[in-house]
């Protein structure tokens, strides 16, 4: 049973690793991250967690690809013409960059080739096919006139 409701923003300190160990996003360092349940700002599993928490709990989950970016797609492995790339300036294999499908839509990429025809892109989240941990804090619980900026982070950014 939720203890908060949609709309209810909360305060969380977290850290993201993959299964090994390696860390690959965190607050401890910095400033908690602020989010509004029930709008899509992070992954389900974390927000149904949070949800269950009472503010100064901690908890860990894990999280299984399916769970978190999904399995990784060969068939999100793209080649494309340089000539319906836009002008993006200097480009090298490793450079992240964000296409935008027909329908709008926003798909992360990471360059893997370039040819003088062509370049080929991974669109795949750089987290995809990867089992994810999660610590998480909840900081604060925050009444609904609460006027605090909001912190800025990636923590598992819905897609």
């Amino acid at each position: 049973m939720p203890l908060y409701p949609e709309g209810k923003e909360v305060v969380i300190h977290f850290e993201g690793r993959l299964i090994d160990g390696d860390v690959f996003e965190s607050t401890l360092d910095k400033e908690p991250l602020r989010i509004c349940l029930g709008n899509d700002e992070i992954l389900e599993k974390l927000e149904a967690t949070i949800q269950t928490m009472p503010k100064g709990a901690t908890r860990t989950i894990r999280m299984t690809p399916e769970e978190g970016y999904g399995e990784y797609r060969e068939d999100r492995i793209i080649t494309i013409s340089r000539e319906l790339m836009p002008p993006i300036g200097t480009i090298k294999s490793g450079q992240e960059l964000v296409l935008r499908t027909p329908e709008g839509e926003e798909l992360p990429g990471i360059i893997l080739d370039i040819q003088d025809d062509s370049i080929t892109i991974d669109a795949n989240h750089p987290l995809a096919g990867e089992e994810l941990e999660f610590t998480i804090t909840l900081v604060e619980v925050l009444d609904s006139d609460a006027e605090e900026p909001k912190s800025e982070g990636e923590l598992g950014l819905a897609e």
